[in-house]
Parts: C-alpha cells; sequence; structure tokens
C-alpha cells in the first residue's frame, strides 16, 4: 500500500475505501450534529424501486433527499428517475435539496455544507 503524501490523497484513499453503511453513519451524525430529522428506510423489500435513502427536514423548513453511494457506486435507472423527478418537482420552490452524496463529498465537506443551515434572516 502507497502512503498518501497529502491530506488530499489521504481523503481520495478514504473515500474510496468507504461503504455506504459507513457514509450512512456518518451523514446521520452530521445531521444530528446540526439539528435535521433523519427518515432512512432500513428495510425496503416490497417497495417501489429507486426512492432516495435519506429524507431530512430541518425545523428551519429546508428539506434534503440524498441518495448515498459508494465512490465508485453505480445510480440505478429508477433512482436517477426518482432524482430527476424531485429536483423537476422543486426547481421552483426556495429550501430544498437533492443531492447524490458519495463519500468525497464527506471529505470534502460537501454533506456539512449542505446540512448547516444559514441564521434566520439570512439565506
Amino acid at each position: 500500500m502507497t502512503v498518501p503524501t497529502s491530506r488530499a490523497a489521504a481523503d481520495q484513499l478514504l473515500a474510496e475505501a468507504m461503504t455506504e453503511a459507513q457514509l450512512l453513519r456518518q451523514v446521520r451524525s452530521l445531521a444530528n450534529h446540526y439539528g435535521w430529522l433523519i427518515y432512512h428506510t432500513k428495510f425496503s423489500v416490497g417497495s417501489d424501486p429507486g426512492y432516495p435513502d435519506l429524507t431530512l427536514a430541518h425545523p428551519s423548513g429546508r428539506i434534503i433527499w440524498a441518495e448515498l453511494k459508494r465512490q465508485k457506486g453505480t445510480v440505478t435507472e429508477a433512482q436517477q428517475k426518482w432524482l430527476d423527478a424531485l429536483v423537476d418537482a422543486v426547481v421552483s420552490m426556495l429550501n430544498v435539496g437533492v443531492y447524490l452524496w458519495r463519500p468525497s463529498d464527506l471529505m470534502e465537506g460537501t454533506i456539512a455544507d449542505a446540512l448547516r443551515v444559514p441564521r434566520a434572516g439570512t439565506r
């Protein structure tokens, strides 16, 4: 195994090794830290396919739907249809986000940035 020479290289190795379950735990931890309500279907057997892994709601009124994938994981056609439909449905709405998150998004702070809620009176 090669020893990473920079923080970015180390983060890339961690991102590539992270499982979807590990990513879910990290996202849940961040969401809890920022005061989000979290919905995740644990057993989706019998459910219609493709609905995003997480539905997050914040008391500020912000809503996020997020599909979680390993760094090189593939989005199914049904998942992409849901993501596209949600984006289309909320394109004119404010305070809504639809994301596909991978471990590198966690490492780069993208997930934390999305979960941080602006202070009252700011956008």
